[in-house]
């Protein structure tokens, strides 16, 4: 037959044992973490080639007057409006009228 008083040390001891294997979880939860701030200052190259290999694509942009994807130069006109040229569209009259930014 179990006692009343052995029944409130098991639930208390059950109540202490939950709580301290809470508390080493959350310490070694900040401990790894800490580990990983200090290890996150490292830039790998392979991250570095592939961001700046998408840049490069991203350069790629359709002409404003021959809608051409080529890489641009930008135009402001006289009213303000810009407008992205390729190598031949900026040797057309219209364009020498503009401003390059």
């Amino acid at each position: 037959m179990i006692w009343k008083g052995e029944v409130l040390l098991m639930l208390w001891l059950s109540i202490i044992g939950i709580a301290a294997l809470s508390l080493l979880y959350i310490g070694y939860q900040r401990k790894t973490s800490r580990k990983v701030k200090k290890a996150s200052n490292l830039v790998h190259l392979d991250q570095f080639r592939k961001n700046r290999d998408k840049q490069s694509v991203q350069k790629v942009q359709k002409c404003g007057k021959c809608n051409k994807y080529k890489r641009l130069h930008f135009y402001a006109d006289p009213v303000g409006k810009i407008t992205g040229l390729c190598k031949e569209c900026e040797n057309n009259e219209s364009s020498k009228k503009m401003l390059r930014i």
